[in-house]
């Protein structure tokens, strides 16, 4: 790649390809913001290495333990319920057929893990984006082994956050709705 160097008005310019700058003040600016420390870095102390890698793995197995819990839904007889009585897909097979490939971004897969009320996996509803016919969407699919698909305070949340994801990226949204409707005991401070 070829350089050339014009002078205008005192000034040295540097022009490339690539970029256009002026050499003594990029030098300047990088060298007051990113200071070449002078003193060697202290090695981290075994102990610490070793807490913190039991601290890590204990947030990995965390982790792994939350997500296949979501990942299982209402659990086993709700999904033999699902499947075998009603004769229905489960939400990610409805949305495998639905999505051009398997890859998708999942919006908030733990909501709905520790409230007041008891443990409602993925808020009773996956969301996330996802190609459909080559055009990037935002899906909200219900998940009927999940309560029986009824709707609950966090899954309203959960429903309108991915819906402002939407609107913020101009994307279409589609539903696949399989729903018992709202869960009645707390439909007083769903509607408000």
């Amino acid at each position: 790649m070829q350089r050339r160097i014009i002078r205008l008005a005192g000034q040295r310019w540097q022009f490339s390809a690539r970029c256009v700058s002026s050499a003594p003040a990029k030098r300047i600016a990088l060298h007051s913001a990113f200071p070449v420390l002078k003193l060697p870095l202290l090695p981290i102390q075994h102990h610490v290495y070793e807490a913190n890698l039991r601290n890590s793995n204990a947030c990995q197995k965390k982790y792994t333990e939350l997500k296949d819990k979501v990942r299982r839904g209402g659990g086993e007889t709700a999904v033999a319920r699902h499947t075998q009585r009603n004769r229905k897909l489960l939400v990610r097979d409805r949305l495998c057929l639905l999505l051009d490939d398997d890859n998708f971004l999942e919006l908030s897969p733990f909501a709905g893990l520790g409230l007041p009320y008891g443990d409602i996996p993925s808020a009773g509803c996956l969301t996330g984006i996802g190609r459909i016919n080559g055009l990037w969407c935002v899906f909200i699919a219900n998940d009927a082994t999940v309560k029986g698909g009824t709707a609950y305070p966090i899954s309203v949340k959960k429903q309108l956050r991915a819906q402002e994801v939407a609107i913020q990226n101009r994307l279409p949204c589609v539903y696949l709705v399989d729903s018992g409707g709202a869960f009645l005991p707390l439909q007083v401070p769903m509607l408000t």
